[in-house]
């Protein structure tokens, strides 16, 4: 199975109005877990062992993490910590109290990126040109459902509430913060939403 694509608009941080570039963004196909994965490997280990195995590595490494080093597991990359806190102009502003665990970020090994690379990349068919329709009234009702059960939404979670595809969403979405409905918090990878006080219905 080949690695399928979209073309997705950047969003516009500084609200300039104007058309932002369109970058590639990989679809993802689903997601399988570890019973599928001992089918691909063909190994005689069971699931059993193979999770406890796991979840004690999990531990581990966040041990290490919680003790200030980087973890690194050959033929795969490196764990390390991202922190996050408010930005200050003199040191002293701040305090270790402020300041917290914004993610934990994996660097893989060049050989692991190397493997993955050899894959085929194909063009969605079902891509940008083909969103679904999806007014505004119902965007709202979609989004007070989400909102009565979770605090944030995430553009892909706004995809798939919505059937809106590519650089579609995340114009409805760039509407949405525009109109007040959503607040954008968080930079890049770690962008979400959440609802402002103006009622969504």
């Amino acid at each position: 199975m080949p690695i399928y694509y979209d073309l997705v608009r950047r969003l516009d941080p500084q609200k300039t109005g104007e058309p932002q570039p369109f970058y590639p963004q990989a679809k993802a196909q689903g997601t399988i877990g570890l019973k599928e994965l001992l089918v691909d490997m063909g190994t005689k280990v069971d699931e059993a062992t193979l999770l406890r195995t796991l979840t004690a590595l999990r531990g581990a490494v966040c041990k290490e993490l919680m003790r200030g080093r980087r973890v690194h597991i050959e033929g795969w990359g490196t764990f390390f910590v991202r922190l996050e806190g408010r930005l200050v102009d003199d040191p002293e502003e701040i305090h270790a109290q402020s300041i917290s665990v914004a993610d934990i970020t994996f660097q893989p090994e060049k050989d692991f990126v190397h493997a993955c690379r050899q894959g085929k990349i194909v063009r969605d068919d079902n891509g940008f040109a083909a969103s679904k329709p999806c007014t505004l009234d119902e965007q709202l009702s979609l989004l007070a459902k989400h909102f009565a059960q979770e605090s944030e939404l995430t553009a892909s979670k706004f995809k798939d509430l919505t059937g809106l595809i590519g650089g579609k969403a995340y114009e409805a979405l760039d509407a949405l913060v525009e109109k007040g409905y959503l607040l954008r918090k968080g930079r890049r990878a770690a962008t979400h939403y959440v609802r402002t006080d103006k009622p969504l219905e």
